[in-house]
């Protein structure tokens, strides 16, 4: 039987940077995609990671992103 997803967070407390509470929900992804938020108690997966007690924000954190070099070109610029 196939995996329905790649890596399932389950449990984690979700933060979407807007400064509302978290809400405690799993995290399905496929490939390189975040593809379902939601209660997955009932789904399989190649990798689960029990994120119970920890912090996830799968939306406004890219890691990636290296905008804090204009800093130093624009000291009056927000960095992201």
């Amino acid at each position: 039987m196939k995996n329905e997803f790649d890596v399932i967070n389950k449990n984690g407390l979700i933060l979407n940077g807007d400064g509302t509470p978290g809400v405690k929900k799993d995290i399905g992804i496929i490939g390189d995609t975040k593809s379902v938020i939601n209660h997955l108690e009932y789904t399989t997966a190649n990798l689960m990671i029990d994120a119970a007690d920890l912090a996830v924000a799968p939306v406004f954190i890219d890691i990636l992103t290296h905008k804090e070099t204009n800093l130093l070109v624009d000291p009056g610029e927000q960095a992201r």
